[in-house]
Formats: structure tokens, sequence, C-alpha cells
């Protein structure tokens, strides 16, 4: 006698169960009953009777693969974050990846030393003071829109913004 026989011809148990009863014996309710018979997990025996041993036994499989489903999605995420993290720190030490003040930082001495060498430059390009004068607006017209440049990329990359979209690509 196969196992779901010997289940289904037990005399102490009923052969069918009402969707109220069923729920009591499962701690589901009785809607998460109904759908559940709507999916065909829990077998219908007539008008809202539930056939008791088959439906349990479906109801305790399905529980034991979603449970085996969760798990494993949630090791494979673990998966993923820890490769992650993995990616990231081996880029720092090779320094393919650095902290935002270390940029910023390096960023500010380059613009400082352009700024300074840019600055002695009228002099050295000539005596005439109008002219020096000239060269020296020029200069810090060029120097204020690449300084206003470099702000706005800031901008871009604190808000998350890529350089092409910032260059309209």
């Amino acid at each position: 006698m196969s196992r779901k026989t010997a289940m289904t011809n037990d005399p102490e148990l009923p052969h069918a169960v009402t969707a109220g009863a069923l729920a009591v014996l499962t701690g589901l309710t009785d809607r998460q009953i109904r759908n559940l018979a709507a999916e065909g997990v829990v077998e219908k025996a007539d008008r809202g009777r539930y056939v008791l041993a088959a439906s349990i036994a479906s109801i305790l499989a399905r529980a034991r693969t979603q449970g085996t489903d969760a798990t494993t999605a949630a090791r494979a995420d673990y998966a993923k974050a820890r490769a992650e993290a993995v990616t990231l720190a081996t880029a720092e030490r090779r320094r393919e990846l650095i902290l935002i003040d270390e940029h910023y930082a390096a960023l500010d001495f380059v613009v400082a030393r352009v700024r300074s060498e840019f600055a002695g430059l009228p002099a050295r390009f000539t005596r005439d003071m109008p002219l020096r004068q000239r060269v020296e607006t020029e200069i810090n017209s060029s120097l204020n829109r690449v300084a206003a440049a470099l702000e706005e990329a800031a901008l871009a990359v604190k808000a998350g913004s890529t350089l092409d979209e910032l260059h309209g690509g």
C-alpha cells in the first residue's frame, strides 16, 4: 500500500475537511487555502471541502520548495555582494579606486600649480605694462572658465552623473 493511500485510508482522519479546518491545521488562513486550491496545490473533495491528507502533503511540499528557493536566492545575493566587496577592495589596493577626498586634494594641487605658473607668465612675456595687463586679463578669464568647468564637473560627480552626461553625450 502506498504512503498516500495509507494516509487517506486512516480511519481516525476524515477524508475531507472545510477550508477553515484545513487552515487551522496548517496555520494558514481560509483565503490562503482557497488560493492554494485555485493554484491546484490543495486538492478539492467537493464544494468547500478539501482532501485532508493530500492537501497537507502538498502544502508541506510547497513550503519546503519555497524555503529552498528563498535560501538559494539569499545565498546568491550574499555571494554577489561579497564578490562586489572583494572587487572593490582589490581595485582600491591597486589604486584603480581612490577616495574622493584624495581625488579632490590631487586636483586642488594641480589647479594651484597651473594658476601659479600662469600668474608669472605676463611678467616673463613682456615689460610693456598695457600688454602685460591685457595678457593677465586673458589668463584670468581662461582660469576662471577652467575653474567653473571644474566646479560643474565636481557637482556632476557628486550627483552621480558621468562625464559623458556632463558633455551631453
